[in-house]
């Protein structure tokens, strides 16, 4: 499947050898992922940061939407009131 050996990946994982380049390359193609990520270097600081950043954002957003519809629905239980209000005084007008 990837061109490298299951004998190869074995040792590789058990630190008897490391992989060369192309090999790297070929188990980074398969994994969808970096060949830093493979080496575990942590060349994604940044990429972490703004995945952080956004998470935090979604949060904040899930957050103000819930406290938007909570006013939302102040708001119209304010409005049904005045309505029932302006009906009652409408009434007594006629009256």
């Amino acid at each position: 499947m990837s061109g490298v050996s299951q004998g190869a990946i074995s040792d590789y994982l058990k630190g008897k050898s490391e992989p060369k380049a192309a090999a790297l390359y070929q188990l980074s193609r398969i994994f969808g992922v970096t060949m830093d990520c493979l080496w575990g270097v942590d060349s994604d600081s940044e990429t972490d940061t703004q995945t952080n950043t956004l998470l935090k954002a979604q949060q904040e957003i899930t957050r103000l939407k819930a406290k938007l519809r909570s006013a939302r629905k102040t708001l119209e239980g304010a409005y049904s009131l005045a309505l029932e209000a302006l009906e009652l005084e409408e009434e007594k007008e006629d009256k």
